[in-house]
């Protein structure tokens, strides 16, 4: 991959980050950006960009997960936190694809969840904000405003959407729908309050997203309410309809990210791709037998030009996870 195309992919999930098309940063929300390395073994070298999944909050324990076409020709995977309790964290995700040219990728934190579009080309996301009242029983004005301001919408509204996100302490979360697509990675956050979970119907011209969590306020809760929101324009269409068909991609659950559990970096694994594989042994990473990165490798596409690995973690605290979920973006 040239360098005038590395300098393109990093513009690219810089853009996704921060706020575009009526989108403001929420709380915990990082930008987005892409540490390019590269491999100097000589005649082995590959080109290789590193994305890590989620630079937003953490939690006790993160689930790792993903989903990828029949033919395996792009992926969306989750790195999905948790608190104490197994109350409600934000999420971060990379949607990768292969093309002809290389790869195509987009990173996004401080989402309560993300899915895949049918034709794998954009992700709906629900825009996640997280504010705690601290040692008060309640928010303060100011936090309201501050609230309604992020998200774009008086505080009347903020107010009416907003859930309860623990059940430990007086922390309050809300939820907006959220559209980026591939190659451009333009983000549009709309003010609805809707967004704990969200699913794209068959034919991609709506998304289904979840208003509050419920009945019980945990990380996996499902949603108690629905809305229909056009991709075209954001606008709320009313209740889903009894025929509504979702889009559902098949997920895989990987390993659990957490400081109490460390995973066997010297096992073996190979994946199956067009043409070799991708393997990884003693905590090292290789695709057809030249270097990729240090970790553990979990996916890959079908021409392994987008890796999900395990890797180590050279920046963990004491109290932090030793390995961090990364995607490795490969020249093909």
């Amino acid at each position: 991959m040239s360098a005038a195309r590395w300098a393109a992919v990093t513009i690219l999930l810089a853009a996704c980050g921060g706020s575009g098309g009526g989108d403001a940063t929420p709380t915990g929300d990082t930008a987005g950006s892409s540490a390019a390395v590269t491999d100097s073994s000589g005649d082995h070298a590959l080109a290789v960009g590193t994305l890590e999944v989620n630079r937003g909050a953490s939690g006790m324990a993160a689930r790792v997960r993903w989903t990828m076409p029949e033919d395996r020709s792009a992926i969306l995977v989750m790195e999905d936190p948790a608190g104490v309790e197994n109350e409600p964290f934000p999420n971060g995700f990379v949607l990768a694809r292969e093309t002809v040219d290389g790869v195509e990728a987009v990173q996004r934190d401080s989402v309560w969840d993300a899915a895949p579009s049918p034709d794998w080309r954009a992700a709906a996301f629900g825009r996640a904000h997280r504010v705690s009242a601290g040692e008060r029983d309640s928010l303060t004005m100011a936090q309201w405003d501050s609230l309604a301001r992020s998200a774009g919408m008086p505080v009347a509204d903020a107010r009416r959407g907003a859930f309860p996100a623990s059940g430990m302490a007086v922390i309050i979360g809300l939820a907006q729908p959220g559209l980026v697509r591939l190659p451009d990675g333009n983000a549009r956050v709309w003010p609805v309050t809707a967004g704990w979970r969200v699913a794209w119907s068959r034919d991609g011209e709506r998304i289904a997203a979840g208003m509050a969590p419920g009945p019980m306020i945990s990380d996996d809760a499902d949603a108690q309410q629905w809305v229909a929101i056009d991709t075209a324009d954001g606008r709320p269409r009313g209740a889903l309809p009894a025929d509504f068909q979702p889009f559902e991609p098949r997920w895989t659950d990987g390993p659990v990210i957490d400081i109490s559990v460390r995973p066997d970096t010297a096992r073996r694994v190979r994946i199956d791709i067009d043409g070799g594989a991708v393997e990884s042994i003693d905590n090292r990473i290789t695709r057809n037998g030249r270097a990729v990165g240090p970790g553990v490798a979990l996916a890959a596409t079908r021409r392994g030009r987008v890796i999900v690995a395990l890797a180590p973690d050279p920046g963990a605290r004491e109290y932090e996870p030793k390995e961090r979920l990364v995607v490795y973006l490969v020249d093909p």
